[in-house]
């Protein structure tokens, strides 16, 4: 349990970060409720659906990479119209599926995370940032809530992701 000088934390987290920051980069929003999950797919599938849709972001293979972890259960799925479901449904972002999108990506979360941590200290919060999520004390939530959409405003990106506690 993280504490912050013996007062009680909380972690916030951008839901799909990586989907909405590509969607921004393009100009768009995303309009899903959930961008790992297909209209009409089972959302049990999910954990695969959102792996291959990351994995397009970094790996040349993102069906072979799901196919070989051994942490997603792939069992009578088909991996390739999985992939080509779940592009349908992303086709806005389309130019982000390659091995080098994520280089991009990652560059522009860490740009929302600095501002999140800048926006943090203009107000004394104490912030520890973890990839997509920021911890706090509890007492500043719902400061942090609201700074967490700044940061995203502050830098210009169109599509807001969820923030949730974790």
């Amino acid at each position: 349990l993280i504490t912050f000088d013996g007062e009680p934390t909380v972690e916030l987290d951008y839901q799909s970060s990586q989907v909405h920051v590509a969607y921004s980069m393009n100009g768009f929003s995303a309009t899903s409720e959930d961008p790992y999950v297909p209209t009409l797919a089972r959302p049990v599938l999910r954990p695969i659906y959102k792996a291959l849709l990351l994995r397009s972001f970094t790996s040349a293979n993102p069906v072979g990479s799901v196919w070989k972890d051994k942490d997603i259960n792939t069992s009578d799925t088909n991996l390739q119209d999985m992939l080509e479901e779940i592009w349908l449904m992303h086709h806005h972002i389309n130019n982000f599926g390659n091995e080098d999108a994520h280089k991009e990506i990652v560059y522009q979360e860490s740009r929302i995370c600095l501002r999140v941590i800048e926006l943090c200290n203009e107000q004394n919060i104490a912030v520890l940032p973890i990839h997509d999520s920021m911890i706090v004390q509890k007492q500043h939530e719902s400061t942090l809530n609201d700074i967490m959409k700044q940061a995203y405003a502050d830098l210009q990106f169109t599509s807001m992701p969820n923030i949730t506690t974790s």
